[in-house]
């Protein structure tokens, strides 16, 4: 927005210089280049009669006489001095990192919030939601704002800049948005995929996961102050699918999932599918939002805010229609055999390289993601995988892979009432599942059957977290 404020400036400067340069017409007589003189009282004089010069030359006599004009010369020179100026300013300021948004004035932060670029409405995003937390923004100014943070998420042809998703959240606990404008911002908070996971081909008989990345154009909430954590969360949402119509294919639903739209999430396994028969297996049916009004009146009296969400509350679900193609084949037969030996069980554990868990999200159903990796197979594997916290498990997708492989999976989903803060011994559980060799019978020849726990897990805590605003320059 800068850039091209200067460039609009220059280019005004430089018309004004060319127009001061052209002058004014004085009138359109025959004049001698060289000095000027009016040659309309001598018409074909082969001379100058007042400095000489040879007439007759091709360029020797101007057919007008002009007179720079002093006002716009003067008033482009100077234009052109200022942008010069402030360009190296500015030149200057990128490379040396200095932040300049806390100097600007608040028509031009506005401007720059709905520009097309992400990080430039981000940056001045985040400035105005300093200064708004800060009482320094009139109530035009914020009702602005918020105009300007919903136009931008209306128009789905542009990136949505993250960083204004607080605006319009903290507008809703001031209930400062409409019903319908609730209800709009609702509609086009996500764009879901509902897709399946497993190995390919897959076959008739075999339960395949459903599931589901909803895509929310929203982001990571910065707190313009100390905002409760749950707040920060915006609008707490509950998922699920509703088929209205499948062909040859039962639908065993885990549950709805519930998670914040801030939750930095690609998708979660909402339950599985078994088609009965080969074909192309169609599946239609909804994906329905449930925002969780109470749930969010509870947090905002917990954490003493004056808020009142009444005026939404009208707004019970959103609902986006889904078709999905399921191409299915028959299976094959036979499965590899299997033998049991304990030492593999310590070799096991002794080849994984990576053993991490992710929590991407709060509350009674947090999204997670597990992830489990070795060098090399001690033996043909074909293994469920599983979260235990506690004597609790939550399942996870697994893998089959051949002696001396790498070995592995990552796999994401939600861990109903799982809570890495509660204290318990959290691991990964590996154990044997003959079904997932089947894909493989030309590698695994005899897969290992046991079981087999991983302990001293990684826990990585990626829930989103109340922030205070860094210090900011004086205006």
């Amino acid at each position: 927005m800068v850039g091209t404020l200067l460039l609009s400036t220059a280019a005004l400067g430089l018309l004004l210089l060319a127009v001061g340069l052209r002058g004014r017409l004085l009138d359109r007589h025959p004049h001698c280049r060289r000095c000027g003189f009016d040659l309309i009282g001598t018409p074909g004089a082969p001379a100058c009669p007042e400095c000489g010069s040879d007439l007759a030359g091709p360029k020797a006599i101007k057919p007008y006489d002009r007179r720079r004009r002093a006002g716009p010369l003067a008033a482009g020179l100077v234009i052109l001095a200022i942008v010069l100026t402030l360009s190296a300013g500015l030149v200057w300021s990128i490379a040396s990192g200095v932040n300049l948004n806390p100097y600007k004035p608040v028509w031009l932060l506005l401007s720059e919030a709905g520009s097309g670029r992400v990080a430039t409405a981000d940056a001045a995003a985040a400035e105005l939601i300093a200064r708004q937390g800060a009482g320094e923004l009139s109530a035009a100014q914020r009702d602005e704002l918020l105009r300007r943070a919903l136009a931008r998420h209306a128009d789905l042809r542009r990136s949505w800049p993250p960083t204004l998703t607080s605006v319009i959240y903290q507008a809703m606990w001031e209930s400062r948005l409409t019903p319908e404008e609730m209800r709009g911002f609702l509609e086009r908070l996500a764009d879901p995929t509902v897709f399946v996971e497993g190995p390919r081909p897959f076959w008739a008989g075999e339960s395949v996961e459903l599931w589901i990345d909803p895509s929310f154009r929203a982001g990571n909430i910065p707190a313009p102050g100390p905002v409760p954590l749950k707040l920060l969360d915006g609008v707490i949402v509950e998922i699920q699918i509703e088929l209205s119509a499948s062909e040859g294919v039962v639908y065993d639903p885990e549950a709805s999932w519930e998670v914040p739209t801030s939750a930095p999430t690609t998708g979660t396994r909402l339950g599985t599918i078994t088609p009965a028969a080969a074909g192309v297996r169609m599946l239609r049916g909804e994906v329905v939002l449930t925002p969780k009004w109470d749930q969010m009146a509870a947090a905002a009296q917990q954490a003493a805010l004056n808020a009142d969400l009444t005026p939404y509350t009208g707004v019970t679900e959103v609902r986006w229609p889904f078709e999905l193609a399921v191409p299915v084949e028959l299976s094959g037969s036979g499965l590899p055999g299997s033998f049991s030996d304990t030492s593999v069980a310590s070799a096991l554990s002794s080849s994984v390289s990576t053993a991490q868990v992710t929590v991407f999200s709060g509350g009674p159903r947090p999204s997670v993601r597990v992830a489990l990796f070795g060098d090399a197979a001690p033996a043909d594997l074909s293994m469920d995988m599983f979260l235990r916290a506690g004597d609790r498990e939550w399942p996870f997708t697994g893998f089959a892979d051949p002696k001396g492989a790498a070995f592995g999976i990552q796999s994401g989903g939600t861990a109903d009432g799982f809570d890495p803060d509660a204290g318990l011994p959290i691991s990964i559980v590996l154990r044997t599942n003959p079904d997932r060799a089947a894909r493989k019978r030309d590698q695994l020849q005899t897969i290992w059957s046991g079981e087999v726990e991983i302990k001293e897990i990684e826990v990585v805590d990626q829930r989103p977290r109340a922030r205070s605003p860094e210090p900011r320059g004086q205006e």
